[in-house]
Order: C-alpha cells, then sequence, then structure tokens
C-alpha cells in the first residue's frame, strides 16, 4: 500500500517541477508600425493619460532605425520591450494610456483606433507593466491619420 502512495508522490513531484514548456511571456511594450505612405520618418511615441479630454505626457521614446517609406519593422521586442512608469499615468489620474506619435515632418498627433472613431486607449493593468499580448501593439501610419491597436486589451 505505501509503495503505490509513494509512487504517486514522486510522479506528482516530478511533474510540478518540470518545465512548463511554451513560449516566453515578455513585459512592456513591443511595436509594430506600418508605414503606409512614400515617406521615410524618424518617430518618437509619446505615451501619456487623458484628463479633461486633454492628453498629458508622461513618457516618450525614439523608434530607431527611422521608419523607410512602404515598410512594417519592430521595435523593443522580445526581452527589449519599452517599459515606461504607467504610475505617472495614474497619477493624473487616468485610467487608460494613450499614445501620440511624433514625424520628422513635423506631423504631431494622438493615435486613433483602427477602424473606429475614438482614441486608442488601453486600460491600465494592475501591475506596473503590460505584459505578453498586452503590450503588442500594432500602428499604421496612413496619409491622413495614424491609427493603432493591441494584440490583447484588458
Amino acid at each position: 500500500m505505501k509503495k503505490p502512495i509513494l509512487l504517486l508522490l514522486l510522479t506528482l513531484t516530478l511533474f510540478s517541477c518540470s518545465d512548463p514548456g511554451g513560449d516566453p511571456v515578455f513585459d512592456g511594450f513591443q511595436f509594430a508600425i506600418k508605414n503606409e505612405t512614400n515617406k521615410k520618418y524618424s518617430i518618437e511615441l509619446v505615451i501619456g493619460g487623458m484628463k479633461n479630454d486633454v492628453f498629458i505626457p508622461t513618457d516618450s521614446i525614439i523608434m530607431q532605425p527611422e521608419i523607410e517609406a512602404n515598410s512594417y519593422p519592430s521595435y523593443f521586442t522580445e526581452a527589449n520591450r519599452w517599459k515606461p512608469n504607467l504610475n505617472k499615468i495614474r497619477a493624473i489620474p487616468s485610467e487608460r494610456c494613450y499614445f501620440k506619435i511624433k514625424l520628422s515632418n513635423n506631423r504631431v498627433e494622438l493615435i486613433g483606433r483602427y477602424n473606429q472613431q475614438e482614441l486608442m486607449g488601453l486600460l491600465l493593468p494592475n501591475e506596473d507593466v503590460f505584459e505578453g499580448d498586452y503590450g503588442r501593439l500594432l500602428i499604421a501610419i496612413w496619409e491622413n491619420e495614424v491609427t493603432g491597436y493591441a494584440g490583447e486589451e484588458l
């Protein structure tokens, strides 16, 4: 009787300690930017919150290298994701983060939600960073607007 119980406990212990496998989950923002124009840009991306319908910036980051015309590069991928201080946005106070893009041709605009008439505003997580697909953003630069969406949203 003791041997089957001992064997069961040993098996459960071994399985509980084994590697769960799968892909690693990274924290922070990863960007895929689709340039649907015939222009090359340097890009600064600004994150912030909204107060009384006014965007208040809290952090920004420069995308390197410049984005070529009609290209689709990724920035800040895997373990190199951007981790802005989300507590600065909470202090505004704002429950969502919003993004502004600054392009080298002096074009500056808030990023809209793809195929909708609203801004891309992501509900802030309870943690200090966005995790996994919640931080994976696709941004598209069009001739007349800049739109975006997240891989997943809270």
